[in-house]
């Protein structure tokens, strides 16, 4: 038994083709994510099977999951369930793509929206405005963040050029901090 991809991001949904090196699969084989049959049914030929596995299946944090394949009935040998394969969920370092807005009036509270094309925010991700986190809690979807700046937070400083930044929580490859992007107080 292999499968492909082996790894995928937190959050994400991915496509899992699972190859076996013989004709052992039959139809009604069921896969098994993390110990519970994926939400998906299986498309099915005598050496692969492709199972979406969704967001929630995959799930929030890092680390391994395994994967096997049970065929129905009974089997030669005894067990019906395959060896199993190990697929790595990892904790991606999130991308700022764009802002909005870019710039804002000394001491005047700002919504700011920020994307990432990549979709690699997760929950839990915040808002580093200036390299302190912002003291409201932002919204995250995996492609975009929006942070509320408090009228105080812009102030700090007075004019001119602040950094935003996104930090996603836990462990990350290669670092759960983002790229800093510019924002002007006017």
């Amino acid at each position: 038994l292999s499968i492909s991809p082996t790894s995928g991001a937190i959050n994400t949904g991915i496509t899992l083709t699972i190859t076996s090196t013989g004709s052992y699969f039959v139809n009604g084989a069921t896969v098994q994510w993390n110990g519970s049959n994926t939400a998906n049914t299986p498309a099915v030929t005598a050496s692969t099977i492709t199972v979406g596995i969704n967001p929630a299946e995959v799930g929030g944090s890092s680390g391994a999951r395994t994967v096997t394949v049970t065929n129905p009935g009974s089997c030669t040998g005894g067990s019906c369930v395959s060896n199993s394969q190990t697929f790595t969920v990892t904790n991606p370092a999130p991308t700022i793509t764009s802002m909005n807005p870019t710039s804002s009036v000394y001491s005047s509270p700002i919504t700011l929206i920020i994307n990432s094309t990549a979709g690699n925010f997760i929950n839990g991700a915040t808002v580093q405005w200036n390299g302190v986190n912002t003291t409201t809690a932002p919204l995250v979807t995996s492609t975009v963040i929006t942070a509320t700046i408090t009228s105080a937070e812009v102030a700090t400083a007075g004019a001119g050029t602040r950094t935003v930044t996104v930090t996603n929580p836990g462990t990350c490859t290669p670092s759960c901090v983002s790229s800093s992007q510019n924002f002007t107080v006017n």
